[in-house]
């Protein structure tokens, strides 16, 4: 079993990604960090930053458990992730919910978790759209999206151009499958007949397991950053496209795979689902939810944070071993 057959071409996706990016680069001037986790446009001395994701399918395990006060949270941790990525600071969130008919009440419930999570992340929930679009989406079933917005002084982006060989390579544990590889998941629970509500791992469910909150990294980051010579968040496309995101063309990141403390419920979806190693890698972030990189001799503070690797001489790529 893979992601493409589960619904999600990740070449097809790349490409059209990178189409867009050349169409960025022909229509619009002054755009900087293009490519990275968040990019914008100088005013003065600032640079005003914007990022845009969703939870992707995870609100359908939230329909089908039934609990909707987590991916509202999930929804802006994610963004905050990728706005930090560059050392910006996030002020300013708007979001988006897109339904047919769905209870009143669990759209409150949604946003009840997107305000928690701005409150705990210093950000100002500004304004919303609730869209209902009864031709598009099926009963009960919905959408859900944000945009998050950054500022940094103008020379403190962290671009990734600094990282260079001997510097370490860090990770941070999430707290699962965060908000990527869902349809892959929702695959294997539907073709292998799984039970959300089975108690897998102690005493969580795999449906509790599934819904546990994307992780924000915020107070990790402000720790680290005067130390950190690139940061990836490591969303969709796992370790190896997001670390090459920030990578320089004269390196290469060497990660050991031994190093890496995957959590069970990745273990638990590979095994029922058949799935290789290789396409677990690029779909999921098997246990890293974020990538410091730092030079040696600084002893970075946070509390959870390991060493996977290192970076050596190379053309820019990420070397799982």
């Amino acid at each position: 079993m893979d992601y493409k057959t589960a619904g999600v071409d990740l070449s097809s996706l790349r490409k059209a990604k990178n189409d867009i990016k050349s169409l960025i680069k022909e229509s619009f001037k002054g755009i900087y960090g293009e490519g990275h986790f968040a990019s914008g446009s100088f005013i003065g001395n600032e640079l005003i930053l914007a990022s845009v994701d969703g939870v992707g399918t995870k609100v359908e395990i939230a329909r089908e458990m039934e609990i909707y006060n987590t991916i509202g949270e999930d929804l802006v941790n994610h963004l905050v992730n990728d706005m930090m990525s560059t050392g910006a600071e996030p002020f300013l969130f708007v979001d988006y919910i897109a339904f047919s008919h769905i209870n009143p009440s669990h759209i409150v419930d949604i946003v009840k978790g997107m305000v928690k999570a701005c409150k705990e992340n210093n950000l100002l929930l500004v304004a919303g759209e609730t869209a209902q679009m009864p031709d598009i989406y099926h009963e009960n079933k919905f959408d859900l999206a944000g945009t998050i917005i950054g500022r940094i002084e103008k020379n403190s982006f962290i671009t990734g151009k600094y990282i260079r060989p001997s510097h370490i390579i860090y990770a941070l544990p999430s707290s699962g499958p965060h908000t990527n590889g869902y349809s892959l998941i929702r695959k294997v629970i539907k073709e292998k007949d799984l039970n959300l509500n089975e108690k897998v791992f102690g005493n969580k469910s795999l449906g509790e397991l599934l819904l546990a909150v994307h992780k924000s990294y915020r107070k990790d980051i402000i720790a680290s950053k005067k130390y950190l010579s690139g940061i990836a968040h490591i969303t969709g496309g796992g370790l190896k496209e997001n670390i090459e995101r920030i990578l320089p063309p004269h390196v290469n990141a060497r990660i050991n795979k031994q190093l890496i403390r995957t959590l069970p419920v990745f273990k638990y979806i590979m095994e029922k689902g058949d799935i290789k190693e290789e396409e677990m890698f690029k779909v999921f972030n098997m246990g890293i939810g974020m990538v410091f990189i730092a030079p040696r001799k600084y002893d970075l503070p946070f509390e959870d944070g390991y060493i996977i690797g290192e970076i050596e001489k190379g053309e820019g790529k990420v070397i799982l071993s």
